[in-house]
This record gives structure tokens, sequence and C-alpha cells, in this order.
């Protein structure tokens, strides 16, 4: 009977693998009474291994204890379970001819590495056909490829990633480069560069999205929930979406006439008409590509263009409307200014302002009752308040295609302390005070305060 076994996902990685080793068995002997069969350490991989004698010790440590702190003075806290995360990734040179089979590089390991079983594989996304997932079932088999991580497949170069998280990017600021997404990473996470054993990064400039494969020993990258590149704060995904913008799409046009079409039918994951465009997300990347490739197509006496949909890159550039920014990106936002306020790249900053378009929103917002505090609203306020702070920084504007330069000066502030004159004394009647108006009438209205402007400006305030 085999002994029983508890993972430590979680090891420190600069510290000597026996040393180490000894450190953890100690500490759980004296901390929680029991007997240690022996510990294994692996910090390639974060990963170390206890053997216990007792059932019951593995128990209480798995669901009882869960962490305790390794060191005090390094404050380092390991944690114990009872399962580990096995998947790995396979990524074959992008640059060859022939990018082998899922069954290829699943035999190929095997072979290579001398395992007793393939290998559950399988591609991460169509966009990245050189990268596969593969799915251990017992630590042992993912062990050889952590010394020696290259072997070939059919004459072509791969690499293996052991214990790796694999995410995804859409939407990168175009053009970008692989070295200019390392770059981010290693700022956001405060270091100098990347290591290439601990990250790859690969981007397809065609769809602007990019994928990150990390190592699960590099915490403090697993805990940034986005990417920060450019400005931008760009959400990590599980997987990409594949995404086209038909266009244009006239007023009271039946979408489901688009949507039924031969082109879209039974392809279609989710759609959203935006003004005249009508955004389509796919099924998978190949109907995706092929609709790109066909670029168009016709419905009774309207003509309609397929382009892939992406979000502006250069936001200087354009005007703020329904597709860039009011029915998208507004909508993930917090309605508090002070919360992108220090993002100075925020493109709410940047973008060009449009009256019509803002009063297109207004009016769309207006039309729909709203039962207490209206969110869309209170968006738009925001929307204004934020681009106008983005008008002050750059100290110009454009109006009517003309531009307008700011003069701004800066507000001085005068002090006056008990000894200060402000002016000769002059004793006056109460006939000499002129006032500009005999009377001030305030009035207290729980009202939206645009609402009310308009009713100000309609009695002709």
């Amino acid at each position: 009977m085999n002994n029983p076994i508890v993972y430590v996902p979680d090891i420190p990685m600069d510290i000597d693998e026996d040393e180490l080793a000894t450190l953890i068995q100690t500490r759980v002997q004296t901390s929680q009474r029991m007997k240690v069969h022996n510990v294994k350490c692996y910090s390639k991989l974060g990963v170390a291994i206890i053997t216990l004698f007792d059932d019951n010790d593995k128990n209480h440590l798995v669901a009882n204890v869960q962490s305790i702190v390794l060191e005090t003075d390094l404050r380092t806290t390991i944690s114990f379970e009872d399962k580990l995360e096995l998947d790995s990734y396979i990524i074959i040179d992008r640059n060859a001819m022939n990018i082998p089979s899922v069954n290829e590089v699943a035999q190929h390991y095997t072979k290579s590495y001398k395992i007793s079983r393939i290998c559950a594989c399988k591609t991460v996304s169509d966009q990245f056909p050189n990268v596969f997932r593969i799915a251990f079932q017992k630590f042992h088999e993912l062990l050889p490829a952590v010394e020696v991580p290259s072997f070939k497949i059919l004459g072509v170069s791969a690499t293996v990633y052991s214990r790796f998280d694999c995410n995804f990017f859409e939407d990168l600021p175009l053009p970008i480069e692989d070295d200019e997404i390392r770059s981010a990473i290693a700022a956001q996470i405060g270091a100098k560069q990347l290591s290439f054993r601990s990250f790859y990064v690969q981007h397809n400039s065609r769809t602007g999205s990019g994928m990150i494969v990390a190592s699960k020993s590099e915490k403090k990258w697993a805990k940034q929930g986005f990417l920060t590149i450019n400005g931008l704060n760009i959400s990590r995904k599980f997987k990409l979406s594949y995404r086209v913008l038909v266009s244009p799409v006239p007023r009271d046009f039946d979408i489901n006439k688009i949507l039924n079409n031969r082109l879209f039918i039974n392809y279609v994951v989710s759609q959203k008409l935006i003004d005249d465009k009508l955004v389509i997300e796919l099924q998978d990347f190949d109907h995706f590509k092929f609709c790109l490739e066909v670029g168009g197509f016709g419905i009774e006496s309207e003509a309609f263009i397929i382009k892939p949909h992406t979000v502006v890159s250069d936001p200087d550039s354009c005007e703020l409307d329904a597709l860039n920014w009011y029915e998208t990106k507004m909508q993930d936002i917090v309605p508090d200014v002070t919360t992108i306020i220090h993002d100075y790249q925020h493109p709410i900053f940047r973008f060009k302002w449009n009256a019509q378009n803002f009063l297109k929103q207004m009016n769309k917002a207006a039309a729909i009752p709203a039962k207490g505090y209206d969110l869309t609203k209170h968006l738009l306020r925001v929307t204004v308040m934020l681009n106008t702070i983005g008008t002050l920084r750059k100290k110009q504007y454009i109006v009517d295609d003309t531009l307008v330069k700011l003069k701004l000066e800066r507000i001085q502030t005068i002090g006056y302390s008990h000894q200060s004159k402000l002016f000769t004394r002059k004793t006056l009647s109460q006939t000499d005070f002129q006032t500009p108006y005999p009377k001030t009438t305030v009035q207290v209205v729980e009202e939206d305060c645009l609402v009310l402007y308009e009713q100000l400006v309609a009695k002709g305030h």
C-alpha cells in the first residue's frame, strides 16, 4: 500500500531544494506533531511532495491546516493540497512550414520522454495553431520534460512548458510586437526583464489578440487580472472570441435577415446592433476567416461590408461614438471620475468630442423610463467630465474643424490675516449699497441635473 501524499504547490524557488525539504519537514513535524516520511522539492516546478505515514494526517493538513507560515522572518507561507494541477503546454516553432497534428504531438511526447501512455492533447486556439495543451494524470509523466524541455516532432522544434497557465488578451493596440508585450508584463510585475523559462508570449497581428503562457510559480503575474499596455488595461480571458462587423445596417432593417443569411446561420454565438453596425460573434476561427475573405454580401437591395471587429488603436484621431465608447467600453467603467482620472493614457481623455453623438445617447437614455437611480445617465455625465478633463490637459480642442487653444492661468491664492488691510476705512450708509437683483430665490429639487438644466433653458434662463 502506497504512503499518503500531500502536495505543496507554492514553494519558494530561491532556496536550495534539499535545504527547503528539510525546512518543510521540520516545520510540519513540529507544528502539527505528525510523522513525515520524506519531502521532495522540485524548484523548477515550484512544487514539493510530502509523503506521510497516516491518511488521517493527510486529511488534517489538507482540510484543517490548509496553510502554514514556513519562515516568519521571510513571511513565507506554503499551502497543502491533495491534488495538483498538471496541465502543461507544448509550443511548436511558429515559423515551421508544417505544424504537427494533435496526435503527432501527443505520440512524439510519449516516445521522446518514454512515458507509459499517450496523454490527452489539444490546440489552445485556432488563432495560435502552434500551441498545444497536454493533460497529465500523474506527476511523474511531466518530470522528464522539466530537465530537458526541448524535443523534435518530425524535424520541427518543440518546447514543453510544465505546469504553466495560459491566458488570452483581445483588442491589443496595433501595431505591436511580442517584445512590447513582454516589456509591459515586466513593468507590471516590477521585473527588469522576463525569464524565457517562465513566460512565453505570442500575438496574432491580424486579429489583434495575444496569448501569454506563464509559470504557475509567477505569483505576481497570477494576481493580475489584466495587462496594462500603452495606457490601456486589457482584461485576461480564458478563451478568445471571433467577432466581425457588418455595416451599414439601415434604420428599421430586420437584422434577422442578416443572421439567417447562409454566411452566418448556425455560426452566431451572439450579436449586438450599435447604430448602423452589427457586431457578430462567430463560433470558430475558420468561419471567422472565411467571412473576412468573402468581405461582403447583399440582401434584397442592400449591400453589406464585413470587417474584423477591433477596438480603436489610435483614439486621438477618432470621435467618441457608440461603437468605441457609449455602448461598449463605457458600460464597463465605474461612474466615478476618481477611478480613471490618474490613468493619463485612458482613451476617454484622448477621444475627440462629438456633440451629436452625445445628444443621441442622452435622447436614447431619456426615452427609457428609469425607476430611481439612472446608471446610464450617470455614466454619460461622467463621460462629459472625463473628456473635459482630457481637453484641459491637452490645452486645446477642435470645434467646427477649427483648433481652439486654451490659455490656462493658474489660480492665485492670496492669504489674509487679522493684520491685513483690504481698503481704507470708510463709513457707508445703507442707501449706498447696490445689489444686482432685488432678491434671490433658492429652490431645492430632487431631479437629474441635466433634465433640470434643460427645463431652465426652455424657460429662458
